[in-house]
């Protein structure tokens, strides 16, 4: 290998670094061969700080066995200026919960950065709908979106029931299962490909409620509760219950009640509040209203309206504005859609002329999986509703849809290099790095 040659022995300490920071390393290298490859040049080289070198290795992207044989090599264990690397390391591995919330290059990945969309759900037939279905997993390049993988997870899940937060590479899968009627949460580590099993919600199976994350607390607001599978949860009425997910501790706690009573409301952090919005209220309406939480007062805020009410609909952040897109609105009902921004400065909304049933032969119905890259925001999951003279039906998407925001005026496009194609009516996305070893 290169690490084994003269010429790699020889390199300057600057290259090394930069050898060492490139993300790129994930292509041909697991981490443990560039500690090697570390290691052979410190020896070669007699370096006596080596805690500078050694700082550039991604220790927690190690297994817990190539972690302990790290520990007991002697370049480290016998050296001082590495107690800190070590202490660190230790304290990743030791505090299983806490990891996703380190923020550091200890565990930061190598790889490839894109969009990683978990699609799950009933089938998109509703008079053929499963009591389970699988879990898929996409990946696509980022930036240029083209699909790059896809895994079947073989998750038994009732129908809606999956609701899912992204805390930097991880991801908090909430739901529960089919014939247990309790609720589980799940984490997904997409740089190992590892799953770990954590404390499901203390409450009856709960369907369409809204989760998102803030400050190291995953909130879930809303939903119906109900015993007895997802036909009977429809007749449920909406609550007002909010569960709080402290990472750290993996634990649950009550927070102060919604301000409504609502299921399938959007939500997204801004400037230390989470945001809500919208969703549907017991008598079947779309709600216009938005409150945002103060975590250290536990207290609901009231923020302005949004001029139409909406649900199903998604919540995305750009630098201080806040978009709402939304298939299924007060406008009409038919898939018009909504699309709205939000300044988190001024508390005022702003109405974006782009309606999003414009798109030929679509009438979008709920939006899903909404997030931003590059100036744009991206929609997947969106899927339209049809009617016939005997029944209205749901149809998934062929495609990505997008609002360029350099645009002078923007409007929501097709991206026409992409077919993706969806399985179910659910999906969720995160932007993530996934190591070409997966």
């Amino acid at each position: 290998m290169v690490k084994n040659t003269e010429q790699f022995k020889e390199i300057s300490a600057e290259v090394l670094r930069n050898i060492l920071t490139s993300d790129s390393l994930k292509t041909y290298m697991k981490e443990m061969q560039v500690f090697d490859a570390a290691k052979i040049w410190i020896k070669h080289n007699n370096v006596i700080a080596i805690s500078d070198i050694l700082e550039n290795v991604r220790f927690g992207l190690l297994t817990q066995e190539e972690m302990s044989e790290v520990m007991c090599d002697e370049i480290i264990a016998e050296n001082e200026g590495c107690r800190k690397i070590v202490k660190d390391v230790k304290d990743y591995f030791e505090n299983v919960y806490s990891q996703p919330l380190y923020e550091g290059n200890l565990n930061r990945p190598r790889g490839k950065t894109g969009v990683f969309i978990i699609e799950e759900g009933p089938s998109v037939d509703w008079d053929d709908r499963l009591d389970s279905g699988d879990v898929y997993l996409h990946f696509l390049n980022y930036p240029n979106l083209e699909e790059y993988k896809e895994r079947s997870l073989k998750i038994t899940v009732s129908d809606f029931s999956l609701k899912g937060v992204q805390v930097n590479n991880f991801i908090f899968i909430f739901g529960h299962f089919t014939h247990e009627h309790q609720n589980f949460t799940k984490r997904y580590d997409v740089t190992t490909n590892t799953w770990l099993e954590l404390k499901g919600m203390p409450c009856e199976p709960l369907y369409h409620s809204t989760v998102a994350y803030n400050n190291g607390v995953i909130f879930s607001i809303g939903g119906f509760f109900s015993k007895d599978g997802f036909e009977s949860a429809e007749q449920c009425d909406a609550h007002d219950e909010v569960h709080a997910y402290d990472i750290c501790s993996n634990d649950w706690k009550a927070c102060e009640k919604y301000p409504a009573k609502v299921t399938e409301s959007g939500a997204c952090s801004q400037g230390g509040l989470l945001f809500v919005s919208g969703g549907r209220l017991t008598n079947g309406d779309p709600s216009d209203q938005m409150f945002a939480y103060d975590m250290k007062a536990n207290h609901w805020l009231p923020k302005s309206s949004m001029r139409y009410g909406c649900n199903s609909h998604v919540m995305v952040t750009v630098e201080n504005q806040i978009y709402v897109i939304a298939g299924y609105s007060e406008i009409d009902y038919q898939g018009r859609g909504y699309v709205g921004k939000y300044s988190t400065i001024t508390d005022q909304w702003t109405d974006i002329d782009m309606p999003l049933g414009r798109l030929p032969n679509e009438q979008l119905y709920s939006v899903t999986g909404g997030f931003v890259a590059e100036k744009k925001i991206y929609i997947l999951g969106a899927t339209r509703h049809r009617h016939n003279d005997k029944k209205s039906s749901v149809e998934s998407p062929n495609g990505v849809l997008f609002i360029d925001l350099e645009k002078d005026i923007p409007g929501l496009e097709l991206a026409e290099d992409l077919e993706f194609e969806s399985k179910h009516i659910e999906c969720m996305s995160f932007c993530v790095t996934l190591p070409e070893l997966l």
